[in-house]
């Protein structure tokens, strides 16, 4: 009778392979979740009210949305409208301190979450002040060059946003992620107030 002899050859590659499949699992999870990590700032961090009109593009590698939305932002409620090409209402955010809502009117025209949106909204737009206030969220860090904005998260640089105006509100901004294939251009006007 034949003994079947174990394949010991075989081991040192299976090994290897593991091994290379958990390290790049262990490399992907950090990179992922550091782009939900960010939470959304109350309304009332802003202390002050606008009403701006945002036309939009995201480039996430070779696919890309033009859209456009609106924000509104007071000392109770941020309200952000995504609008269609036709101007129809595809889906509105509202946040107050309490609670978070999204209602959903059609299909969104980008790939990723409205609350991701209004955290890369709030990180182009909010003082730098408040958004290094350690309650809110504590891993991340922003600072400003000129006009860069450098966006980090447990001390690696993630992000960077570029404003090309003078205004807080109105002019271009770029949203430009350093760790995945992912753009956001901006161009906003800030909506005169009755």
């Amino acid at each position: 009778m034949l003994q079947s002899r174990p394949c010991y050859s075989r081991v040192p590659w299976l090994c290897a392979i593991l091994g290379g499949l958990m390290l790049l699992a262990g490399c992907a999870v950090p990179f992922g979740a550091v782009q939900r990590d960010f939470q959304p700032l109350p309304p009332d961090t802003l202390e002050q009210s606008t009403t701006v009109l945002l036309k939009l593009d995201s480039h996430q590698g070779d696919i890309r949305h033009h859209w456009e939305a609106v924000l509104n932002v007071d000392a109770d409620r941020i309200d952000l409208i995504i609008l269609g090409p036709l101007g129809q209402r595809l889906a509105t955010l509202r946040f107050n301190d309490q609670q978070l809502m999204v209602e959903r009117g059609g299909p969104l025209p980008f790939d990723s979450s409205i609350e991701k949106l209004l955290g890369e909204l709030q990180m182009i737009f909010w003082p730098l002040a408040v958004l290094n206030a350690n309650e809110w969220n504590q891993d991340w860090h922003f600072s400003e060059q000129k006009n860069i904005r450098y966006v980090y998260y447990q001390q690696q640089r993630v992000a960077e946003i570029h404003r090309r105006s003078t205004s807080v509100w109105s002019g271009d901004f770029d949203y430009v992620s350093r760790i995945s294939d992912y753009r956001l251009n901006i161009r906003s006007s800030e909506l005169d107030r009755p």
